[in-house]
């Protein structure tokens, strides 16, 4: 494991940072985590052909740009829906020297901007915020990491925010629904986040599709959201106008709220289980409207893996 990540590190290093080095550092992260080249210039599977969207002008859309900043977000789903659905902003910093004197609540939720996959969940005081990494934050280009241009100009920044928990005090499931030319077409749901990480996909009436990323399936039923409906009206507002986006929600009770959009999840790169549906999803690139749950009905279920946590 160690060898690999020294590999990673090399490589998002020496790569010169251009349209070449992005296509040398994506199809070498392809290789890493899927044992083959992808057919960049023939794409048929979903993560071809959101590697190749990712590797083209695409990123620099200024659309996908302004939606990839946690705090300008808010903007956009004020605007295409309503706030209703933003988790409330506590607090946002550009430097460290703003964070010296921060009184940091008790409970919040501490995450940069301008970057993907880092947050500190703040709960009863604790953990204490370290300057450091928060310095750390500020001072990292998420392009130069993980080769994503729409994060290249993203002026870096640390929002503070609400606390999500449900009824038991739990984090709310996180629900991300997968949008093609502006259409919702199926929820991925995450069980157990921070556990025994778990992954079930949904088709939109609630029906559970026979495949997952990257995580095995849960054999627990999900109960269905009790806003679903509401959930996918959103995705659709804020897909519009794209070929493709995941709209990422967190519903619980009768709370629904945006957590934020991802333009290209997994970085392209998420392996399929099982591999096949991988090819499946590709399909909706071209024809958004295919009916999801007939799409699937040719796949061998995978037994599901029992969950450690009650859902």
């Amino acid at each position: 494991m160690q060898h690999t990540k020294l590999i990673t590190r090399v490589t998002q290093s020496v790569l010169p940072k251009n349209n070449l080095g992005d296509l040398l550092y994506s199809l070498a992260l392809y290789w890493k985590k899927n044992r083959r080249v992808p057919r960049l210039w023939r794409p048929r599977t979903f993560n071809e052909k959101l590697l190749v969207m990712k590797l083209s002008k695409q990123s620099l859309d200024p659309l996908r740009q302004f939606v990839s900043d946690k705090e300008f977000v808010k903007d956009f789903v004020r605007a295409r829906a309503s706030n209703e659905y933003n988790v409330q902003t506590m607090a946002v910093f550009n430097s460290l020297d703003q964070l010296k004197n921060f009184r940091w609540p008790s409970n919040c939720v501490v995450k940069p901007t301008h970057l993907s996959r880092e947050v500190i969940i703040r709960r009863d005081g604790a953990p204490d915020i370290s300057l450091l990494q928060m310095n750390e934050w500020l001072n990292t280009n998420y392009y130069e990491k993980d080769r994503e241009k729409n994060y290249k100009y993203l002026a870096p920044k640390i929002i503070v925010e609400e606390l999500l928990l449900d009824a038991e005090g739990r984090i709310p499931n996180d629900y991300k629904i997968f949008c093609f030319s502006g259409k919702p077409k199926f929820i991925q749901v995450d069980i157990d986040r921070f556990g025994q990480h778990l992954r079930n996909c949904y088709s939109l009436n609630w029906e559970r599709l026979p495949f997952s990323t990257l995580y095995p399936q849960a054999a627990e039923i999900m109960p269905q959201p009790s806003r679903l409906s509401d959930m996918i009206e959103v995705a659709s507002k804020l897909a519009r106008g794209l070929n493709f986006v995941r709209v990422d929600l967190y519903a619980f009770g009768n709370v629904v709220k945006v957590g934020e959009i991802t333009n290209w999840p997994g970085n392209g790169v998420s392996r399929f289980i099982p591999e096949e549906a991988d090819a499946l999803v590709g399909r909706l690139f071209d024809n958004a409207d295919e009916d999801v749950e007939s799409l699937f009905s040719s796949l061998s279920r995978q037994p599901p893996v029992p969950s450690s946590k009650a859902v």
